[in-house]
């Protein structure tokens, strides 16, 4: 388990370098693949010991405040919208600039969904030493509010730290109900479940 804690920070480490020093075209990465990773650390501060209750379920909530920014990186391939993707005859273009987004974008996006599912994974295991809730019950709902999440974060511009900072703007945006929510939700929910369960049950990721 330390060999996976560790080779994520290391990763996200020299992600932070690449992208500051050497693919400056991609600083808003910086931010959000930063902010896919504080739950996983949180996660795993959780995870290695056993803390405080009143520490505990600050973080946990914490936690699943923050959760929703590692799925949310999956909406940041709509950034190559930007480059003309395709030719005339439709087929896709030989453009350098293009390949080189797409490849640090899935990078990014295949990074966030693994330190997701692994934070996820601990925080399941650090709450069931401590409750009898089942796992059954407590992944559908925090999935279903990290969709929401995703939701907020991608249509009204919502960032995590808004909850402390424009506390009135986030409470409008989440009394500001459409069909169209609920259906983003919906398909969020289904991808989000669908990595987990691969996740969940790909033998090389038991710890």
């Amino acid at each position: 388990m330390n060999k996976l804690i560790w080779s994520c920070r290391i990763f996200y480490l020299g992600a932070m370098l690449l992208l500051f020093f050497v693919l400056d075209y991609y600083h808003f990465l910086i931010l959000n693949i930063t902010l896919a990773y504080i739950p996983f650390e949180i996660a795993v501060f959780l995870h290695n010991k056993k803390r405080p209750a009143v520490l505990f379920w600050i973080l946990a909530v914490a936690w699943l405040v923050f959760f929703p920014n590692a799925f949310y990186l999956v909406t940041d391939f709509f950034h190559l919208k930007q480059f003309k993707i395709y030719d005339y005859n439709g087929i896709l273009q030989k453009d350098s600039l293009l390949w080189q987004s797409f490849t640090v974008m899935a990078g990014a996006v295949f990074f966030g969904l693994f330190v997701g599912n692994v934070s996820l994974r601990f925080i399941l295991d650090a709450i069931k030493e401590r409750t009898n809730w089942r796992e059954a019950i407590l992944v559908p709902i925090i999935l279903l509010l990290s969709s929401y999440g995703i939701y907020l974060g991608r249509f009204d511009r919502l960032h995590t730290v808004h909850i402390l900072t424009e506390p009135g703007t986030v409470i409008r945006s989440i009394l500001d109900i459409s069909s169209f929510q609920f259906e983003f939700i919906i398909y969020f929910f289904i991808l989000q479940l669908m990595l987990y369960l691969m996740f969940r049950y790909f033998p090389s990721s038991k710890h």
